[in-house]
């Protein structure tokens, strides 16, 4: 997928087993799905271990002039194995926040491994075009 933009702290302590080794994750095999439809497109990106910039430039890359109706899932923003911690400097992830704000995205939908101190700190520089997705809520596109 080629990285634009680095990978936070948070993949530090992941690791892929190779014989009797165990490496840094490179995250190779992580995926994005995308599901297009006539007015747009869904994208899903897991945990966004590549980094959720770096995984929303490959969908506008893959599907130049579309626009993004929604984003959802993890931003990987928790600092692993502690989970209070964000595995970024709040600018860093405001950062995140702004830049996301520059894609044609209608709306991102996060939860799950973003972290709560990340969250807040995103949604300070998302607004409304950022929300919570707890287990069990429902959102149609």
């Amino acid at each position: 997928m080629g990285r634009a933009h680095p990978l936070l702290r948070s993949n530090r302590n992941l690791f892929l087993a190779r014989g009797d080794q165990l490496l840094p994750d490179d995250f190779a095999h992580e995926l994005v799905l995308v599901l297009q439809e006539r007015d747009g497109l869904a994208v899903f990106t897991g945990c966004s271990h590549q980094g959720i910039l770096n995984m929303v430039e490959a969908v506008i890359r893959a599907f130049p002039g579309s626009p993004i109706k929604a984003v959802f899932w993890g931003f990987h923003l928790v600092l692993l194995p502690t989970l209070n911690f964000m595995a970024g400097s709040r600018e860093e992830v405001r950062g995140i926040g702004m830049r996301m704000l520059e894609y044609p995205l209608q709306c991102v939908y996060t939860g799950h491994c973003t972290g709560s101190n990340a969250f807040h700190v995103l949604k300070g520089s998302m607004g409304k075009k950022l929300e919570y997705f707890a287990t069990g809520r429902t959102v149609t596109v």
